[in-house]
């Protein structure tokens, strides 16, 4: 199986800004954003989707949300993750992504 992009990252095959890391996630910022500020939160732990995350990791994609939240002084933001193609998942390695910066459209319309 082909390794994915955040694998990639992970293992610094891909050169990438690092915006913040703890024991299970790091946070770079997306290349292709949605939002005025629009980071990932990617598992360290190459997990295909939120189904298999181990439920520990939630505290540390917390603190990195938390923490990339403020980095970034964003007060009000949205966490967003896919789980499959039908929902808008491309890259099959779980990761958050974190939207802010500016007014955000209502999801349902």
């Amino acid at each position: 199986m082909e390794k994915t992009i955040f694998a990639k990252i992970l293992d610094g095959e891909i050169p990438t800004e690092i915006l913040y890391q703890n024991e299970r996630t790091i946070v770079i910022d997306d290349i292709h954003p949605q939002a005025s500020i629009h980071c990932l939160v990617i598992t360290k732990t190459p997990y295909k989707d939120i189904s298999e995350m181990d439920p520990e990791d939630f505290f540390y994609v917390h603190d990195a949300i938390k923490k990339i939240a403020a980095l970034k002084a964003i007060e009000d933001y949205r966490v967003v993750t896919n789980k499959g193609p039908a929902a808008g998942q491309t890259v099959f390695h779980l990761h958050f992504h974190v939207l802010g910066g500016s007014e955000l459209g209502d999801i349902n319309s």
